[in-house]
Order: structure tokens, then sequence, then C-alpha cells
């Protein structure tokens, strides 16, 4: 598991799971490192979930120190399961949504007839 000072986690563009005093020691342990010339910003972004992230950056982040940098991995909750989690609400109210559902409510009702 990657520490608290190589990443952030973030929902819906604010902090979770990290607070204010963890990025904080994050960025007092990279000005107190060999590597503190060098930050690498890693960005997981599509459907990622915090889960993938995390494995990614393990596996990264013995790379990213060895080539002499210091890691800081933003993470957020963009998989598939957890955008649908956490956007529900936004997701109900969108034009393309009501759309389809309409079109599957169609189709099931075709069906049954």
């Amino acid at each position: 598991m990657v520490g608290s000072n190589h990443k952030i986690i973030l929902s819906g563009g604010r902090f979770s799971g990290t607070s204010r005093e963890q990025l904080a020691a994050a960025f007092d342990a990279f000005a107190g490192s060999a590597e503190k010339h060098t930050l690498v910003v890693h960005f997981h972004g599509e459907f990622v979930s915090e889960n993938a992230a995390e494995g990614i950056a393990e596996r990264l982040l013995p790379l990213y120190q060895g080539a002499g940098g210091y890691p800081l991995f933003v993470m957020w909750q963009s998989g598939l399961g957890e955008t649908l989690k956490n956007n529900w609400q936004e997701i109900i109210t969108e034009d393309a949504f009501t759309a389809l559902v309409e079109r599957v409510l169609q189709f099931a009702i075709g069906k049954l007839d």
C-alpha cells in the first residue's frame, strides 16, 4: 500500500480519504527528501477505481523513485461503480438518461405484448 506521503485521494473534486494535514505532511516529506528537486505528479483518470489506482501506484512508486523523483499520486474515485455511486443524483436528471430509460421501458413493454 502506498503511504499517505505519496498519494492524494479525491472524490467529486474534494478530499476524500486525505486530510489537509496529510497533504501538508506529504509536501513536508517531499521538501525533506533527497528528491526535493524532482516532484512527479501522477494523475489517475478515466474509469480507474481507487483500488486499481492504488495498485498502479504501488507498481510505479519504485520506478519513479529509482529515476530520482518523488512521486505524488492523485487518485480519485472514478471507477464505473464509484462514478455511479457518487453521481447518481446528477445522472438521473440528465436528458440522455431519461431518454435511455424511456427506450428501455418501451422495449420491455413491447416484449411483454
